[in-house]
């Protein structure tokens, strides 16, 4: 090697050590902490003065000097001894400067003998630099001033920096322990706490008593084997004035040390450190006994705990200067700049203010220690595609302790206290246990007042989430998002449509139950729950090609013996895999199937979305087409039978043990095993089968038809009680004639003619006379109506003689009229009012009603049919006395039972004059007139029967017992409630137009249905009108067609072809709920509220805007209206406010109403609207530029509103009720609002 050249290892150190001085001099502390940091900001200022100190473990073989290696002696190597300019100062305070470092560096020059290794460990190092400065002491003899430890601090910074023990990074950080250290000891009676001293040391003569100095030398040891004088020893008040330690005496340290190991033993305590403190605690009676405090990388004790929290005041303005200086940053950005700046105890509120997070959600340790101990539970939906079933949500209950998983389909979201009811049936009958604690969100299924007595009556503790907190119930959160995944797998590797997620998402829970979890300790739901292994061998591929076998009775000897169909699970209640056939559309359940788990039933569609779906699925064939793979119907036997979907899976289904396992090409599985089963979901009832079936051969000549849609699979009596049925029964056995031909041919109503006849001459109601000239004849007519006893059976069988008053002419046959009639809302009112209250209902029917007054005015009537003397032309009859028709004939029933009904201290009410209430001590009695219907209620049964027994002695009277069947109202009666509806009023209309067997409609409208005057007219408007007017009288139990009649009835007098259509689709309608009604339940008290809506300019002809409202008394629905409006709305603002004002009327009628029955309430009315605006402008009483045009009597609604008897609340527009009659609303919305509406169907076989 060339001895001109260095060697590699001198290159290496110069290297090195030029790196370690870049980076030492490129070190920037703070120089307001402490003037020894000081030294560094000056050495970095003068970096071509620098003189390195010599390292003791180098010596030079050349000049045998220490420092250097022979590769860097100046004296071999002249070149590289530094050269020292002086540059002119600029001003005399640089000067000054720049004297005072070079004279620091100077003195480190002078000192270079006593360099020693240092270690990493700041305790460490603080021993080291103590021993390190007692050197320097002995060597100087000088007394260690500010400006002696400033440099000497200096010094020991730039040795640190020279030293390969230490990493570079750390140096700043050392020498701000060590700075805070001198500042501290000078200040402060602080104890630095060492975990490495074996004694406290201490340098303060003064804090010992009981000194007993050391006759030999003594040495305390350091880190680096070097020794430190010990003076001597003796006690300390350490910890407090009456615990006493001893300390050795070390002058030469600048601080106090204590030692954890002799604390701790002679004291019997523990050390708990903490990143901001540490606690010294006593092990036998768990009490504090001191507390240190971190500062700047060292911990410091003080007896006295005011001295820490008054030393990080400074330190903590400092920080908090900073930290406002920057925006506020993180202690982490705050220590990367700054690293001498402490950490501040404080709490910045500008901080919470502006970046407040939401706390994290820790990972709940506790769990279950038995089964159904607590259940979680959530609900998933509506889902964006109605399953081919008819589901829209599922509802799953997780049990805490085995994880099993229960899921019910639901189709409603109201279904859930239902599906949680069957849950907890199985739980106590199946599981004999019970359910303790129910977890859930804040959902209003789970929070509802009926679900909330359910759980308190049964014990069962219900927690909710924190709203807008999922987190909290996270266990049923996941389960959902698990449940879809393997969902969305299993529909997806097969191409399975999305119409049939109601089965994937069952099968998902079924494997779920089944799979290994890491929270049960690899064991799966099922088998921590019923303690048995799993059998897994008979599982198949979910929506994969599948053939079910046909029984040999359901097949001719030529056809195939198995059909084609889609695997689709697994049965929750029979021993058999379930199969989707989709040439028939039927789900069916088999026990011998054979799988080819490699091809998929449905192909891969070209667009990815539609995952397989094809045009047959949505718009069906009528009758399906034959192909190679639909070849038969789904088999029905007693091991395969068509079936409904089932609607929950639970966490313990049948399994096979003995499953026949071979490969997919003679893949025939039987399910045999039987699993416990959590729970059992009833049959579906059989379905006729669906192969062709043809009439008997002696009918082969004949034209037979075959009804598809009979009218008893529309009408169920399952779920009404045994008498009611009976009851129901008798009235649609019962017909009545149409006319007086067809009563003439019954022995019932030709006896009935004859004693109203009878009963009409013994009144003197009539004489016959020759009809005078220039007088007018008023017709005729016979009505048959049968009356029933509250028990069903027949009261008697009523011919009425009415007279055709239509015809009558103002001035001539009458003058004045008055009908006392009560609004059918008056009687829904009073019913509401007397369920609410638990008042009984009775009926009472008064014969021949018109008969008890006097008629005024010469009235003449053409003969009835059936009279005697009905052949001889020219002779009429002259009324004395009222009679059914005419028009003055209700003002004279009305005179006469009002005066009587007064006498009795009954009062008429000013909101309906045919309402009677009597309010006195016994009690309260209330009196409906409807003609010659009464209804009588009360709160006292005794003086209800005094009533009855006083108008049987006033009028011919029939007491028919409790109220059940009223002007064609059916009430079903339970000690929930009342139900009403007008089902035999349905049927009969159905069987007079002839559509009693049709195909029914889901809803009365088509949702896009546009009306308008074109069209082929009809020939014969009277039938059209006819049909309407039987519509029309519908509505009174029916709110789900009033916009559709409301529709219709605006064609009366030019209807078209189009227009008839409309109402057969009604009449449709009418056949698939046939039996639907209004409910009106108990609730405990008559609170009047209202929806209202507008749908604006929704007529395509006039462009004007539709009304809808709906009213509830007691919780119950009274009232509800959907008319046209009669000018059009500029805006939907206009509209909205013309239905508020419509429906504040009808809201100020009411409550008149529920006064005159003696239910006076304070309260406002509460009126829902989904139109700010319109709330907006009936609140504020500033006319503003959209509602000036308006009429003067629509801003009644804001009288009403300021005057605190309305209070206007916002609803969503998917919450509003009164969408029911303002416009068409598809299948799903129109039944959900339904339901919210009290409008159900209990006679729906489904």
């Amino acid at each position: 090697m060339n001895p001109e050249l260095p060697s590699f290892a001198s290159v290496c150190t110069t290297i090195q050590r030029e790196e370690v001085r870049r980076k030492v001099m490129n070190v920037d502390i703070k120089s307001s902490v402490s003037e020894a940091r000081a030294f560094v900001t000056n050495h970095k200022s003068s970096g071509d003065r620098v003189y390195k100190g010599k390292r003791p473990d180098l010596k030079c073989l050349h000049c045998n000097n220490i420092g250097h290696l022979i590769d860097r002696c100046w004296i071999l190597h002249p070149e590289l001894k530094p050269k020292f300019e002086n540059k002119p100062s600029r001003d005399y305070k640089g000067s000054q400067t720049r004297s005072h470092t070079t004279k620091n560096h100077a003195a480190a020059a002078t000192s270079i003998d006593g360099l020693m290794n240092f270690t990493a460990n700041p305790a460490n190092l603080i021993n080291e630099f103590s021993a390190y400065l007692h050197t320097k002491k002995g060597s100087t003899s000088e007394v260690l001033t500010g400006e002696n430890q400033t440099a000497l601090l200096g010094q020991f910074a730039g040795f640190l920096a020279e030293s390969n023990r230490v990493p570079q990074g750390d140096v700043p950080g050392i020498m701000c322990a060590l700075s805070t250290a001198l500042n501290v000891s000078h200040s402060y009676d602080f104890w630095i706490i060492d975990s490495g001293a074996t004694d406290h040391m201490t340098n303060q003569y003064s804090k010992l008593y009981n000194f007993e100095s050391y006759t030999t030398p003594s040495l305390v040891s350091i880190a680096n084997g070097r020794g430190v004088p010990v003076l001597g020893r003796g006690k300390v008040k350490l910890i407090s004035d009456s615990v006493e330690s001893t300390a050795l005496y070390v002058p030469s340290f600048p601080f106090q040390l204590l030692s954890v190991g002799r604390i701790t033993n002679s004291l019997n305590c523990r050390a708990i450190f903490s990143p901001h403190n540490v606690v010294f605690q006593d092990l036998a009676t768990k009490k504090l006994i001191g507390e240190g405090h971190y500062l700047n990388g060292l911990y410091y004790f003080s007896k006295n705990l005011n001295v820490p929290k008054g030393f990080q005041v400074s330190s903590n303005l400092e920080h908090q200067l900073w930290h406002q200086r920057l925006a506020h940053p993180s202690e982490f950005v705050l220590s990367t700049l700054f690293p001498s700046l402490c950490k501040s105890s404080l709490v910045c509120e500008i901080c919470h203010l502006s970046k407040f997070t939401r706390l994290p959600f820790n990972s709940s340790i506790s769990r279950a220690s038995k089964l159904f101990e607590m259940v979680h539970s959530d609900v998933w939906g509506p889902a964006p595609l109605e399953s081919f079933d008819g589901y829209r949500y599922y509802v799953t209950f997780v049990d805490d302790f085995s994880r099993v998983t229960w899921l019910y389909l639901l189709k409603f979201k109201s279904e859930v206290m239902d599906a949680f009811k069957n849950f907890h049936n199985l739980v106590m009958n199946h599981f004999s246990s019970q359910i303790h604690i129910l977890r859930s969100d804040n959902g209003t299924e789970y929070t509802s007042k009926n679900m909330t007595n359910y759980l308190s009556t049964h014990g069962i503790i219900h927690q909710t989430s924190c709203v807008g907190t999922p987190q909290q119930n996270g266990i049923a959160e996941r389960k959902n998002r698990d449940l879809l995944e393997k969902t969305r797998a299993l529909m997806l590797q097969m191409n399975v449509p999305k119409r049939f997620w109601s089965q994937g998402v069952l099968t998902a829970t079924y494997l779920i139950n089944r799979l290994p979890s890491r929270v049960l300790d690899s064991k799966s739901p099922y088998e921590v729950m019923q303690n048995k292994k799993i059998n897994l061998s008979h599982l198949r591929i979910f929506g994969c090609t599948c053939y079910a076998h046909i029984q040999s009775h359901h097949r001719d000897k030529l056809d195939p013996k198995a059909i084609k169909c889609v695997f689709m699970g697994y049965s929750s209640t029979q021993k058999g895999y379930k199969c989707y056939n989709p040439c028939s559309r039927k789900l069916f359940v088999s026990r011998d199937v054979r799988f080819d788990e490699i091809k998929p039933y449905f192909n891969k569609p070209s667009d990815q979305n539609r995952q397989g779906e094809h045009l047959l699925d949505f718009f069906p064939l009528p009758n399906p087409v034959e192909t190679s793979d639909c070849v038969h119907s789904v088999p029905h036997n007693s091991d395969s039978h068509a079936t409904n979907i089932d609607n929950v899976i639970i966490g313990d289904e049948t399994e096979a043990s003995e499953a026949q396992v071979v490969p997919h090409d003679n893949d025939t599985s039987s399910i045999e095993e039987s699993g416990a089963e959590p729970t059992v979901i009833p049959s579906q009832p059989r379905r006729n089968p669906t192969r062709d079936r043809h009439p008997p051969s002696r009918l082969q000549d004949y034209v037979t038809f075959n009804v598809r849609y009979p009218i008893h699979k529309f009408v169920n009596y399952s779920k009404v009680s045994h008498s009611h049925a009976a009851f129901l029964s008798k009235l649609s056995n019962e017909s009545e004639p149409r006319n007086f031909q067809e009563a003439n041919l019954q022995d019932v109503w030709r006896l009935a003619m004859e004693e109203e006849l009878k009963a009409l001459d013994e009144n003197k109601t009539w004489s016959v006379v020759q009809l005078p000239k220039g007088k007018k004849v008023v017709g005729s007519r016979w009505i048959y109506k049968t009356k029933f006893n509250s028990d069903g059976s027949i009261e008697r069988h009523k011919a009425r003689l009415v007279a055709r008053g239509f015809t009558q002419t103002f001035g001539v046959d009458y003058k004045e009229t008055f009908a006392p009639v009560a609004k059918m809302s008056t009687v829904r009112v009073l019913l509401s009012v007397a369920i609410n209250h638990e008042w009984p209902l009775y009926q009472m029917d008064v014969k021949n009603a018109f008969l008890h007054g006097d008629l005024e005015e010469e009235v003449y009537m053409q003969l009835p049919p059936g009279h005697p003397q009905a052949q001889n032309s020219g002779m009429v009859c002259k009324l004395h006395k009222s009679i059914y028709g005419l028009k003055q004939s209700p003002r004279a029933w009305y005179a006469k039972l009002s005066s009587v009904l007064e006498k009795f201290g009954f009062k008429r009410s000013h909101a309906d004059s045919s309402l009677f209430v009597r309010t006195g001590s016994v009690g309260k009695l209330v009196v409906l007139i409807y003609v010659d219907d009464i209804i009588i209620t009360g709160d006292n049964i005794d003086e209800i029967n005094t009533l009855k027994h006083s108008l049987h002695q006033k009028f011919a009277i029939k007491d028919l017992g409790v109220l059940k069947y009223f002007l064609g109202i059916e009430m079903a009666t339970s000690p929930k409630g009342l139900f009403l509806s007008q089902r035999k009023y349905v049927i009969d209309l159905l069987q007079e137009v002839k559509m009693i067997d049709c195909k029914p409609a889901c809803t009365p409208l088509d949702s896009k249905l546009k009306l308008d005057l074109e069209g082929e007219p009809l020939s014969n408007i009277s039938h059209y009108q006819r049909l309407v007017g039987k519509l029309i009288y519908l509505t009174i139990t029916r709110p789900d067609i009033t916009y559709a009649v409301s529709l219709v009835s605006q064609f009366m007098h030019a209807p078209t072809e189009a227009h008839l259509n409309v109402v057969k689709r009604i009449l449709r309608y009418l056949k698939g709920s046939i039996g639907r009604g209004i409910i009106m339940k108990n609730n405990g008290h008559t609170q009047i509220m209202a929806y209202t809506d507008a749908d604006w300019a929704g007529n395509a002809i006039d462009r004007k805007s539709t009304t809808g409202y709906c009213t509830f008394v007691g919780g119950n629905i009274v009232t509800w209206k959907s008319k046209k409006q009669n000018v059009i709305a500029r805006s939907s603002a206009e509209a909205e406010y013309r239905a508020m004002a419509s429906t504040a009327c009808e809201l100020i009628w009411l409550k008149s109403l529920i006064s005159d029955l003696g239910f006076l309430s304070n309260k406002p009315m509460s009126l829902f609207c989904d139109n700010q605006a319109a709330m907006h402008i009936a609140s504020n009483p500033v006319f503003h530029e959209r509602t000036k045009h308006i009429e003067v009597d629509c801003h009644y609604v804001r009288e009403q509103v300021q005057s605190k008897v309305i209070q206007t609340t916002f609803t969503r527009s998917h919450d509003q009720l009164a969408d029911v009659f303002t416009k068409s609303l598809a299948s799903t919305q129109f039944q959900r609002l339904l339901s919210k509406l009290g409008s159900i169907n209990p006679f729906d076989p489904a």
